[in-house]
């Protein structure tokens, strides 16, 4: 094996030795796994080294880098300098350009190799290494097993923050894991034989009118947290958002053990003068300041409504009613100056709150025998509980059992018992056993085609992100996924189910990054409409927009731009629409010369491309070409310095940014960075079209928001079109991809990654060429561009 010296020396003989050789006319002759092909170097000669090499500040020295493509560090340094180069990216324009010949041939020559290394990789180790569920998966899987809500994600450690979470790359188990998963298995355990002991589904009337906590608040002034209810003969009337008046435990109900429960209340708008908001959340214990958000419903004037829904509650949580959009007094006296019996302001009467449950769906047989008080007399001995084991591991690790399965667990079992474990006992960490084992953790880790149960178990946990179904199962057990046109047939069932929400979910929460909603918090004084009505819809309508674009198999420019988008009144108020009433997310069509057509013109975008007060375009920037179009921008060189915010609001960030792109080296990246950025400078952080920035001034008594400097949205792309703002930036991205199907190839790759638990190979390339062409020639929609990927060797074979 070459030590890491080896390797500099042997690399600097190959570039000198080569460029001696190249410029006397001499042919280079070396060992195949140290030089490049002769054709590369003459690339490198005329066209690298004046920028890599040791006499310069780059990353990349030629001179230290040696053509073994077998080494993987190597092989990617390689598989950049490809990219690079195939892009016109290097050498920069503004130096010397090689001949299109030499290029071609270069070219030609390192896509061969990179091809044939990757290929033989593929061939002897798959192309999918050892691929983990991930937490979410891991937590449906037990869920479906057990039949339980209970939530088990916090017991394990946070997955693979590199990328999407099923990419097996940085999958290792450690202690720690196990540890996690041990203590989730028993806690899944644990709720399930309670339900089965104590679970029949109880209603609890919430009764605010005769409640003794309730009354409390009323005789309390209002300094003192009360005086913000009015009672009624048979309601009680909120004025205002008091989490602590109204909560649940105080007034009668938590719940007892972990599952769905189904809430049913009746309440009315009162004294209303225009529409006004009930709100839902659940709390657990005495945090009331992190509830969460359920759902949100909308009375008329004067409107009495019975609503309905159904929770998930942990053991000992509780419900929050809550109230919003309520209009003080005509007169504009408040609550603190009337008093809640004499305020004529806008309020919500609760006439009945009332909770049944917990409900389950099903009652694994299992846990029916191990709660039974008999369940010892019966298994004395180990093919005794081996018996009753088998069905449980069957459906655990989803396929038929091996005798690889079960001869260890024989023995466990008997080792156990000689121990003088109970029956029982032996039971409970035989199944603990199982859900912590490699069989129920990792996916199926063979090489080559995936055989009928595996393609079932990558196809639910890619489309549904949970075990699959009897239906799917019995599809495996029959041969039909690899007969022809059973797996699109799965395929088609799988996107048609409910359940197809939660891979939309979870692959937007990664590709999108809307899992960092959370990771900020908007200045709620720069910005006080957000809320959390209003943070519910700008996630839902990126999951029902794209939800809509698979189902519906819809073109991928509807990703750039379109007619329609999915509103709320909450969101359409955001959004300066009008005419779009209640709290659930429609389908709504989009007047003309509204800029919020396709996912850029999306609230939750801005908001998670924001830091809470002030947008960047750098970073707004970066979220397109990274997110959109697969093409990150590399990280900044040592002397590029910060862009700090100017508090002040004295220049804006567009003025700053080109004193910092006066800098040559910054300039590069900048140049394909800050057009999509100041595109997106029209929406402020929380989503708002703007066309001034949003300021606080401080002279005065009191804080006013102003319109500060002016938003230029302007800008000219890479490629020398210039565009006047938003719109004029979605046409012309619209444009370039029709041209080029960038953003369908990254796509693309996206799903395949997420699909498969793998990066994108050298060698996969090809295929994903195919995918796309296929869909640019045949204008396929997204539910096509499914169908194909599922289709494909990536997913069908490891």
């Amino acid at each position: 094996e070459v030590n890491d010296c080896d390797k500099r020396l042997n690399a600097r003989g190959w570039v000198s030795l080569g460029f001696a050789l190249l410029f006397s006319g001499v042919s280079l002759v070396l060992h195949a796994s140290s030089a490049p092909p002769q054709v590369l170097q003459e690339l490198i000669a005329s066209s690298c080294l004046d920028c890599h090499d040791e006499n310069t500040e780059t990353r990349l020295d030629f001179n230290l880098t040696e053509f073994q493509l077998e080494d993987t560090e190597y092989f990617r340094l390689w598989e950049r300098v490809y990219d690079q180069v195939a892009s016109g990216a290097m050498p920069p324009k503004k130096k010397y350009q090689p001949d299109s010949a030499v290029k071609k041939r270069a070219l030609e020559s390192l896509e061969s190799a990179l091809k044939a290394q990757s290929r033989m990789h593929q061939a002897r180790f798959g192309r999918a290494g050892l691929r983990r569920l991930s937490n979410l998966e891991f937590e449906n899987a037990i869920h479906d097993l057990f039949s339980i809500t209970t939530p088990v994600q916090d017991f394990l450690p946070k997955g693979n923050q590199a990328g999407l979470t099923g990419e097996g790359g940085g999958q290792q188990i450690s202690p720690a894991h196990i540890r996690g998963y041990l203590a989730a298995a028993e806690r899944a355990i644990s709720s399930a034989l309670d339900l089965e002991r104590d679970g029949l589904p109880r209603k609890v009337t919430v009764d605010y009118v005769h409640s003794p906590y309730m009354k409390i608040w009323y005789d309390r002034g209002y300094a003192d947290g009360g005086d913000n209810t009015k009672p009624l003969e048979d309601a009680v009337v909120a004025f205002k958002r008091t989490d602590f008046i109204w909560r649940t435990d105080r007034n009668g109900f938590k719940a007892g053990l972990p599952g769905r429960y189904r809430v049913i209340a009746e309440i009315q708008a009162y004294q209303a003068r225009s529409t006004v908001s009930f709100l839902l959340y659940k709390a657990h214990g005495g945090d009331q300041s992190r509830p969460t958000f359920l759902q949100a419903f909308d009375l008329e004037p004067n409107q009495v409504r019975t609503i309905e829904l159904t929770v998930e509650l942990d053991r000992d949580e509780y419900l929050l009613p809550s109230f919003a959009n309520l209009l003080p007094q005509a007169d504009g006296r408040s609550l603190f100056q009337t008093g809640a019996r004499e305020y004529s302001g806008e309020g919500i009467a609760v006439k009945t709150l009332s909770v049944e449950g917990p409900f389950r769906d099903g009652k694994p047989r299992l846990i029916t025998d191990l709660a039974h008080e008999n369940f010892d007399a019966g298994m004395r001995k180990a093919p005794d509980i081996l018996r009753v084991l088998k069905p449980f591991m069957a459906e655990a690790l989803r396929r038929p059992l091996k005798p690889s399965d079960l001869n260890p667990m024989r023995q466990m079992l008997e080792e156990q018992l000689k121990r003088g474990k109970s029956a029982t006992e032996v039971t409970l960490n035989a199944m603990r056993h199982v859900l912590a084992s490699p069989q129920f953790l990792y996916f199926d880790s063979a090489t080559g085609p995936l055989n009928n149960y595996a393609l079932a178990d990558r196809l639910s946990f890619f489309l549904w992100k949970r075990p699959p179904d009897a239906t799917l199962i019995g599809a495996a057990k029959a041969g039909k996924l690899r007969e022809a046109g059973g797996l699109s047939k799965q395929t088609d069932r799988l996107i048609d189910s409910p359940q197809f929400r939660a891979f939309i979910r979870d692959f937007t929460a990664q590709w999108l990054r809307l899992e960092d909603m959370d990771a900020t918090t908007p200045d709620d004084v720069l910005f006080p409409e957000y809320n959390d009505m209003l943070r519910r819809a700008m996630l839902d309508e990126t999951v029902y927009y794209l939800e809509h674009l698979f189902r519906e198999n819809l073109d991928a420019t509807y990703l750039i731009e379109s007619d329609f988008t999915f509103l709320n009144r909450e969101l359409a108020s955001h959004y300066d629409l009008t005419g779009v009433k209640g709290q659930q997310m429609r389908h709504h069509l989009l007047p003309d010369m509204t800029p919020r057509g396709g996912l850029l013109a999306h609230a939750a975008i801005h908001k998670v491309t924001a830091n809470g007060s002030t947008t960047s375009p750098v970073r707004r920037g970066n979220f397109v070409l990274s997110q959109l179009l697969g093409m990150p921008s590399p990280p900044p060189p040592p002397e590029a310095g910060t862009l700090e915010p100017d508090i002040r609001g004295a220049t804006t960030v567009r003025e700053r940014l080109e004193a910092h792109r006066k800098q040559q080296s910054c300039n590069r990246c900048h140049q394909f960075i800050d057009p999509p950025g100041f595109a997106l400078e029209s929406f402020d952080p929380i989503g708002r079209f703007r066309v001034n920035y949003r300021q606080l001034s401080t002279k005065g008594k009191r804080n006013r928001l102003i319109s500060g400097l002016a938003v230029d949205s302007s800008g000219v792309t890479s490629s020398g079109i210039r565009f006047n703002g938003f719109s004029e930036f979605k046409a012309v991205l619209l444009h370039e991809e029709k041209e080029t199907g960038r953003l369908l190839r990254n796509l693309t790759e996206q799903l395949v990654v997420y699909a498969t638990g793998t990066e994108i190979q050298f060698a996969d390339r090809d295929r994903i060429s195919g995918i796309v062409k296929t869909m640019r020639s045949e204008s396929g929609g997204l539910r096509t561009l499914l169908h194909l990927i599922i289709q494909s060797k990536l997913f069908t074979h490891r």
